[in-house]
């Protein structure tokens, strides 16, 4: 959890949620609730949490394979490993996924890819969707005392 990322969201508050009438409780409560649809970037351990090591492992396993030969597999690789994300509901992350499982030379398989896209496919949170992770309430009185120190 990084707070001042948290500090940016509730200072900004970009869906006009008014954090700022909210208790701490509420807060954590409105960023927890799943009532958002739609693309949903994901990093590699989001990937690893929601889908299993094993998953996980044949995806990187291929990834690494692919990039020794696809400079655009590639540079995805590099973004992963830096801790970017990939969004699983773009229709050309998808494409190349099922190409992937459709190649009996790398080892992620059909069922690994329909894993990793029914992950896209859900009902995700607010924390998720912004990248916020596992808010509590202590974060967001810290992120909040962070906000009122700008204001000084």
């Amino acid at each position: 959890m990084n707070n001042h990322k948290l500090k940016s969201h509730l200072a900004a508050d970009p869906d006009r949620r008014n954090y700022s009438a909210m208790t701490l409780g509420k807060v954590v409560a409105d960023l927890h609730s799943k009532r958002r649809t739609g693309p949903k970037p994901y990093t590699i351990r989001g990937v690893i949490t929601d889908v299993g090591m094993d998953t996980s492992r044949r995806l990187v396993t291929t990834l690494e394979m692919a990039a020794a030969s696809d400079s655009l597999v590639k540079h995805m690789l590099k973004l992963l490993e830096n801790g970017q994300t990939i969004d699983i509901g773009n229709e050309a992350t998808r494409a190349m996924l099922d190409t992937f499982a459709s190649n009996e030379l790398l080892p992620l398989r059909k069922k690994d890819v329909a894993a990793i896209k029914a992950l896209a496919e859900g009902i995700q949170s607010d924390a998720d969707h912004y990248g916020l992770g596992n808010v509590r309430a202590g974060n967001v009185e810290m992120a909040r005392n962070l906000i009122a120190e700008e204001g000084e």
